[in-house]
């Protein structure tokens, strides 16, 4: 059973929430995704396969509210993030993410940047930990934007904790995401 592992649950493996998410003017998102983690140099271990699902709520302009679960066969975490973006327009996207969950927190600098039509592309450097490792990883991604409300999001991530060598490892995930629900509105004076 799941619950059992709570103990040895870590960090979401993946971001795929990228400053983009809501840029289609829906006030909320769900996804849910699955993600590869490679094996480590010079380390005997075979490659492990993880699941996250999320759910992101506009709660202004500039503001969002996350709540993350991450999850495999032995273990499930579940955390918060708080996204601020100050800078949104037609072509780029940015802020700060601040994260804190179940073994693990952390900070990130999501940005993404439109290509052609709804297609974006993001990255969302971060620090945290995963478990009681100081890890560091870099996400790039792609979100393609499949109809109004449904996106598909490739990622990859280099992660590589404490810094030392046996540690690197390399990440690659899919995720879909719908959206919905009118976004926030102000008070009319």
């Amino acid at each position: 059973m799941a619950l059992l592992g709570l103990g040895a649950a870590c960090a979401p493996a993946a971001s795929f929430r990228p400053a983009s998410a809501l840029s289609n003017g829906r006030a909320n998102e769900i996804g849910a995704g699955g993600v590869v983690i490679g094996k480590r140099p010079y380390v005997d271990e075979p490659a492990a396969g993880v699941g996250q699902a999320w759910g992101t709520h506009a709660v202004g302009e500039f503001v969002r509210v996350s709540l993350v679960t991450a999850f495999d066969a032995e273990a499930l975490a579940g955390g918060f993030v708080l996204t601020v973006l100050p800078w949104q327009s037609n072509r780029i996207d940015a802020g700060i993410d601040v994260e804190l969950g179940f073994a693990w927190a952390g900070v990130a600098l999501p940005l993404a940047v439109r290509t052609v039509g709804p297609t974006w592309l993001y990255a969302s450097p971060r620090l945290g930990t995963w478990g009681d490792r100081l890890t560091p990883g870099l996400p790039f991604g792609l979100d393609v934007h499949l109809g109004d409300d449904v996106s598909a999001r490739a990622e990859c991530q280099l992660s590589w904790a404490d810094f030392v060598a046996n540690n690197r490892r390399v990440l690659f995930g899919l995720a879909v995401a719908y959206a919905f629900g009118a976004p926030p509105t102000a008070p009319t004076p």
